[in-house]
């Protein structure tokens, strides 16, 4: 029935659509003009979405004071060129159409003995500030980031990009959901083929709810069962824009405050807006640390465990005295020391995560040294293995956009050092690697900043070179 166009009898129509969300929310007034009392109008719509008192000023009271006369055919032409002050105004003619236009918080205007109806912008959802996000948080550059409104988080791009060749292409998707989404793209920069990659894989898409764009990272994602993200997902407006203007297609959903662009590189997930607002110098020492860091969170544990295990000859005598001597008294191997002191970590990061902001920091700071003193102390693990696991900790947390794929490939690599040693070790870096170099994301080499090398890509890959040099060719 939803999928019928609407009837000429006014009331057949208010009925099918009160049947059919059976909700106490759905509100139905009655308007009729003193100078046309034959001529019937109803307005629908739901009372926790819109704004009431626009209702009344844009809608009710224009209609009520019009002194003219609605003649036939022309009623709608007046009603949207002379009497309405709504400042949107659709023609709709399907109940599919109209359910829709009401869940978004639109009011429908029913005509008596028409079969269309005029569909106006009255929301009044509430909105989140544009706040700068906790994930992304810098010391300079912009502190602006999206919120959960499409329209609020196209302008926050439009205001940075000034120019007509600025796309923005508008769909939804969700059978229950009815999410609306934009591609967003400069015409004359985009990769053309990742363009028409990404609208072929949304399109394709087969889903009954969309509530977030991590949902779709998943399904549109080169290679699923990748530790590695060849979507990027950031929730900066400048963050995005500049991804733009490298030439990336971009995507914004509505009701998150995160966007997406693609292709992503890997040398991607280690920059961040921050580094192009400060030195030169500071920001290749940022870019060099985080690097290091995460190599340092995959491989410490697995190699610490590699040598204390099978390879005490690379170490000096007084080094391994020591590390022998805080071993002694602890009742685990040296691999399941390290697996329950990570997981023990993992454990209080994740609560430190779900808990409140305040008890939080507590919690993971103190909780953290308690623990690992307690588990000294109590001699269930080596002081060494502590600090070892802690650095791991750390050094895993220095780089959001890669933590998921740290965690995974860390357990990974501490099983194969426990079985195989530093040669363990050295395959798992060999295997990795030729992971990296296998991956496209959306048709562009995930690696393409090292392969083929080239000196030019080194200027804002490992370290950013002045802002006059990043887009300098060899021409010039």
């Amino acid at each position: 029935m939803e999928k019928e166009k609407i009837q000429k009898n006014i009331d057949k129509n208010i009925e099918t659509l009160e049947n059919l969300f059976s909700d106490d929310l759905l509100k139905t007034r009655n308007i009729v003009n003193i100078n046309n009392p034959k001529q019937r109008f109803v307005i629908m719509y739901f009372g926790n979405l819109v704004n009431r008192d626009y209702i009344q000023n844009s809608i009710v009271e224009p209609i009520l004071e019009f002194t003219g006369k609605f003649e036939g055919k022309k009623t709608f032409e007046t009603l949207e060129e002379s009497v309405l002050f709504a400042s949107e105004v659709n023609k709709v003619n399907k109940f599919d159409e109209i359910a829709t236009e009401l869940m978004m918080g639109r009011t429908i205007l029913f005509i008596d003995k028409f079969d269309r109806a005029l569909s106006m912008e009255t929301n009044d959802r509430i909105i989140r500030g544009n706040q700068e996000p906790e994930t992304e948080q810098v010391l300079r550059g912009p502190r602006e980031g999206f919120n959960e409104s499409l329209l609020d988080n196209i302008s926050l791009v439009r205001r940075k990009v000034l120019t007509p060749e600025f796309k923005i292409e508008y769909y939804k998707l969700g059978k229950n959901t009815q999410t609306n989404y934009c591609i967003c793209y400069i015409k004359n920069l985009v990769d053309k083929k990742a363009l028409e990659e990404l609208k072929k894989r949304l399109k394709g898409l087969n889903v009954d709810a969309v509530l977030d764009t991590y949902a779709i990272n998943q399904l549109i994602k080169d290679r699923t069962l990748s530790p590695f993200e060849t979507v990027f997902l950031m929730e900066k407006p400048d963050t995005f824009v500049s991804k733009l203007l490298e030439g990336k297609a971009g995507v914004i959903i509505d009701g998150t405050p995160v966007a997406m662009t693609v292709p992503n590189l890997f040398v991607e997930n280690f920059q961040t807006s921050e580094d192009y607002y400060v030195s030169p110098y500071f920001a290749s020492l940022s870019r060099i640390a985080r690097i290091f860091s995460f190599v340092i969170s995959l491989y410490l544990p697995a190699v610490y465990v590699a040598v204390v295990t099978m390879h005490w000859e690379v170490l000096p005598v007084d080094l391994s005295f020591a590390i022998a001597q805080g071993k002694m008294g602890t009742p685990f191997p040296t691999v399941l020391e390290c697996f329950l002191l990570m997981s023990v970590f993992e454990i209080l990061r994740e609560t430190g995560v779900r808990v409140p902001t305040g008890v939080g920091q507590s919690l993971s700071v103190v909780g953290a040294i308690v623990i690992g003193q307690a588990a000294v102390e109590a001699q269930l693990a080596s002081p060494t293995m502590v600090f070892i696991v802690a650095l791991t900790a750390i050094t895993g947390l220095i780089n959001y956009n890669m933590k998921g794929a740290a965690i995974v490939l860390r357990y990974v690599n501490l099983l194969i050092s426990s079985v195989f040693g530093l040669y363990g070790c050295l395959f798992s870096f060999f295997l990795i690697m030729t992971h990296l170099f296998s991956i496209r994301s959306f048709g562009v080499q995930f690696m393409e900043k090292y392969v083929p090398f080239k000196l030019e890509n080194v200027k804002d890959s490992i370290i950013r070179a002045p802002m006059k040099n990043i887009n300098q060719t060899g021409e010039n």
